[in-house]
């Protein structure tokens, strides 16, 4: 006996599978992905440091000399500087 798929009988379905399609050829195929966005340019590189040759120093002080320093607002970093220099008579 030879049965006959009914693709309107859902207990046939479940049991009989579609046959498998061939490949499309290349030309067929579906398009390539789009074409990657150019990518943006890499940041500049950090200027040069400062010519004024002054050096990076990590430097313990006291906690009270840091604070009179700082309670000066901005600048603190710059006047500890001249009065270094100013200590050492240059």
């Amino acid at each position: 006996m030879v049965l006959k798929y009914a693709p309107q009988d859902p207990a046939l379905a479940a049991f009989i599978k579609p046959a498998a399609q061939p490949a499309p050829p290349a030309a067929l195929a579906a398009p390539s992905p789009e074409p990657s966005r150019p990518q943006p340019p890499a940041p500049a590189a950090s200027p040069p440091p400062a010519t004024t040759g002054k050096t990076l120093v990590s430097l313990r002080i006291d906690t009270d000399l840091l604070a009179a320093f700082k309670a000066n607002g901005k600048g603190w970093q710059t006047r500890i500087n001249a009065t270094l220099r100013t200590a050492v008579g240059k």
